[in-house]
């Protein structure tokens, strides 16, 4: 409506302002024009609240169903863009990552294939299971789990299950320095966090992915001395069936280091909540090289 149009009085709403003012003659031109005045004033109200009614009684758009070649080309221009805008030494690459990154692209995509691959190979993959990436140092774990993680789509929407990346040495680090007492400091880690934004992200919770596991070290807060990482994936394991998706991994360990740092008992509780993928040991290293120049 133009600010500037005052709609006219009808017969009706000529009587009432007569009433309403209690005149027994014609209202002046300045009544009439307050009246009017108002009169648009209330139309625009109105026409706001049912702007208002119909944005929200307007569907909610539905999460498309990604397929893993779909996810594999938003992997690629996301990994080219954090490569540029975090100077990368090397571009980013899907070929680095030879087969895993289309097995990975079937999990994001709720693929059965998934598993299904996992059984011909003998593994025992699940889709209700998250994600143990292990291999040698340098080899894009970390960035990976990292472009997966925040993988969009439009403006904002998580394309895929949201997790944030998170390193083991600062999860211990909290639970040192909490001062409400050191298990306190690491709760938030023991579920995953409640999205307040699930109808614009597609996602109802965001998930965490822990960085390096097996090289934390203990923790203490005072006198208590604690395998931190033990005992928060302990918490996970009991307290989160059924949400295991959520949870995320990567090691520069083997399966025999993980048995070392949290003895073997724990290490066949990994392998329920995980699905355990291996990089190669020959896997190229995407760190940076470094030329050290002699000083004269």
């Amino acid at each position: 409506m133009d600010e500037d149009y005052l709609p006219e009085l009808s017969e009706y709403e000529m009587q009432n302002l007569k009433k309403r003012l209690k005149l027994k003659r014609e209202p002046t031109q300045e009544d009439v024009q307050k009246e009017r005045e108002r009169k648009r004033e209330r139309l625009q109200i109105h026409r706001r609240n049912a702007a208002y009614l119909d944005a929200v009684r307007m569907p909610k758009s539905l999460k498309p169903e990604l397929s893993s070649s779909q996810i594999l080309k938003l992997i690629t221009e996301a990994g080219k863009l954090k490569a540029v805008a975090e100077h990368w030494d090397k571009p980013f690459s899907a070929e680095v990552y030879g087969g895993i990154l289309p097995l990975l692209c079937l999990y994001l995509a709720k693929d059965p294939r998934f598993e299904e691959l996992g059984r011909s190979a003998g593994l025992n993959f699940s889709l209700s299971k998250g994600l143990l990436l292990t291999g040698p140092v340098g080899c894009g774990k970390t960035r990976l789990m990292e472009i997966l993680g925040n993988l969009q789509l439009g403006d904002r929407n998580f394309a895929v299950e949201p997790f944030n990346v998170f390193s083991v040495r600062d999860v211990v680090e909290r639970f040192k320095s909490s001062k409400g007492g050191g298990e306190e400091g690491i709760t938030v880690f023991t579920r995953p966090a409640p999205n307040a934004y699930r109808s614009q992200y597609w996602h109802d919770a965001i998930g965490w992915c822990f960085d390096d596991l097996g090289t934390e070290g203990e923790g203490h807060h005072f006198s208590d001395r604690q395998n931190v990482m033990q005992g928060l994936l302990e918490k996970i394991y009991s307290k989160c069936v059924g949400q295991y998706f959520r949870f995320h991994a990567t090691t520069n360990g083997s399966l025999e280091d993980l048995k070392k740092a949290y003895g073997g008992r724990f290490a066949d509780r990994l392998g329920e909540m995980f699905n355990w993928i291996e990089f190669e040991a020959s896997s190229p290293s995407l760190r940076p090289s470094v030329t050290m120049s002699d000083e004269n």
